[in-house]
Formats: structure tokens, C-alpha cells, sequence
């Protein structure tokens, strides 16, 4: 990868769904380089996927919540047990495990706080513990950082 290959990813980053002209513009090459060199970043797996970004407020889903998990016992069966409870889950939107106190960080998009507890409610386990916290105010959502 080289510096046109990243100036073509901070574009496509900014709004991959523009004319190409613009973006090919932005990068300071031409149309047909953007798109030869796309298809090669695509080939390799750089680029996974284009997508759309949703305005998830505007349709109800504007309460951003996390939750710690931890759990009582280690044994893999029930960690696979209570991940598998949590990857069924719609609202559930990012798991993670967790090296430190915790096993599990997980990240909730739902229509109220209550949704979210209510959720916890059929998901969780004896043994699981947990700790929710309501985002209130998002400061910086980036999906990445400028590829320098």
C-alpha cells in the first residue's frame, strides 16, 4: 500500500458513496486509476465492503448503552454459553472479550434504557454479572482513524 492507496481510502472513508470523479479528484489521481487500484484494495481485502451509514436516532434507536460482563466461572462452556445468548441478540451491536476484570464488553443500540434491561433480563445467567451504563452525549464517533 502505498501514499495514493491511502489517500483513496481517507476518501472513501469521508463518503464512499460520492461521484467517483470527486473522490478520484480528492486523491489527485484519475477515474480510471481510482478504479483499478479499488479493485485491487478490494482483491486484497483492504476494503472489505462499502455500506451505508444509518441515522439510527431518527428511526428509534437513540439509547447507546455498554455493559461489563463477568463471570463467576471460567470454563469455556460457559463462556461460549452466555456469548452465544449475547450474539443472538438484535440490539446487540459489538462483543468483545475483555483481558482484565471482566470477560465480555458489550455495545447496545435500542429504542429506550428499559429495552436494554429487559434484554439482560432473558440474556443473562447465575454466575454473570454485570454492570450498564446509558451513553448520554457522543462527543467522537470515528470507524477508523486517517490512514497515515
Amino acid at each position: 500500500m502505498d501514499e495514493v492507496d491511502k489517500k483513496i481510502l481517507n476518501q472513501l472513508h469521508l463518503d464512499s458513496a460520492r461521484a467517483q470523479k470527486e473522490i478520484a479528484e480528492g486523491a489527485g489521481i484519475t477515474e480510471p486509476t481510482l478504479s483499478k487500484r479499488v479493485r485491487a484494495l478490494r482483491d486484497t481485502g483492504i476494503i472489505k465492503r462499502f455500506s451505508v451509514e444509518i441515522d439510527y436516532d431518527q428511526i428509534g434507536y437513540d439509547t447507546h448503552c455498554m455493559t461489563l460482563i463477568s463471570l463467576d466461572q471460567h470454563d469455556q462452556q460457559k463462556r461460549d454459553e452466555v456469548l452465544q445468548k449475547l450474539l443472538a441478540i438484535n440490539e446487540v451491536i459489538e462483543v468483545y472479550s475483555v483481558l482484565g476484570n471482566q470477560d465480555y464488553y458489550v455495545r447496545w443500540l435500542c429504542s429506550s434504557p428499559r429495552r436494554v434491561f429487559e434484554l439482560l433480563e432473558n440474556a443473562i445467567l447465575p454466575g454473570v454479572h454485570t454492570q450498564t451504563y446509558v451513553l448520554a452525549r457522543e462527543y467522537k464517533r470515528e470507524y477508523g482513524p486517517k490512514i497515515e
